[in-house]
């Protein structure tokens, strides 16, 4: 799926971010590193750190790299919701992350968000997600949804989503559609999460 330009930007200012923290990694232990490197890699390099410092190492290179691959992490997985999920998926992600900057004492979550490239991609998003701005892949779900309407217009169906701020553009988006009431479905409540309780949900899917 090829995505609109404004999201490709917010992509490239994750990107940077991530490859900086790569070079960052790569000087502190002093071996060559790929600058897009997998998942797979990243975790296995995070483990033979960790094996080092298990073993007594109290070098802070070592230290300082392992810190870096937390937040090398981090960033990959704004890539992959930005990439798949959408612009909402990732605001609530980077969200998250900003509001738990102010109370963690995880330095790899502290140094992110002070990261200028991580910062400018968390601008652009909440500018992307005020303006509402959607992945392609919504707009085409939408599309469908639309067409399934206008073939039969008893038609009812559940769309699955992780990401309850991209679930709520959604059922807003689909309201729109002549002949479509959509509601926000969620799992049950608990006691200190929001959600329907049974009673609701049993109501909703009748």
């Amino acid at each position: 799926v090829s995505l609109p330009e404004n999201m490709a930007a917010v992509i490239t200012e994750l990107k940077k971010c991530f490859r900086e923290k790569i070079r960052s990694i790569s000087q502190y232990l002093g071996e060559p590193l790929h600058e897009d490197m997998s998942r797979k890699d990243i975790l296995k390099m995070q483990a033979q750190l960790q094996a080092s410092i298990v073993k007594g190492s109290r070098d802070f290179k070592v230290r300082t790299a392992l810190s870096l691959t937390a937040a090398a992490m981090k960033v990959q997985h704004a890539l992959e919701l930005a990439e798949s999920q959408g612009i909402y998926a990732l605001k609530e992600y980077l969200e998250d992350m900003f509001k738990k900057a102010k109370s963690t004492k995880t330095q790899a979550t502290r140094n992110l968000v002070e990261d200028l490239n991580f910062r400018n991609a968390y601008a652009k998003t909440l500018t992307l997600a005020e303006d509402k701005v959607m992945h392609p892949k919504l707009e085409k779900l939408i599309e469908l949804v639309d067409s399934m309407v206008r073939i039969d217009a008893n038609s009812k169906g559940m769309i699955f989503n992780n990401y309850r701020d991209n679930a709520g553009v959604l059922v807003e988006e689909l309201n729109k559609i002549n002949g479509v009431r959509a509601r926000l479905f969620v799992g049950q409540a608990k006691k200190k999460g929001s959600g329907l309780s049974q009673k609701e949900q049993k109501e909703m899917l009748e």
